[in-house]
């Protein structure tokens, strides 16, 4: 279950494909169609080395950070978290 994607923030369980959450929760906040990005996601992480996280369970203390499309995205356990930077300005 994911919140509403509210004042430029986004947060959600992952499913078994993070990149997929994330491409899709970055184009909810940016009202974008994924396919209008002005970046891939694979230039700023490896997609397969992130929808590897989930194999670790939500237990463990793995994550990532980076931004996309000028967002902070967080992986981190079983939780996605995606922010606009311009509101944390």
């Amino acid at each position: 279950m994911s919140s509403p994607a509210t004042h430029g923030f986004v947060q959600q369980q992952l499913s078994n494909q993070p990149s997929e959450d994330v491409i899709m929760a970055v184009s909810r906040l940016s009202d974008v169609d994924p396919l209008d990005f002005e970046q891939c996601l694979h230039d700023v992480v490896d997609p397969d080395a992130l929808d590897s996280l989930t194999e670790w369970g939500g237990d463990a203390d793995v994550g990532v950070s980076f931004t996309f499309e000028s967002y902070a995205v967080t992986v981190e356990g079983d939780r996605l978290v995606v922010e606009d930077r311009q509101d944390t300005e």
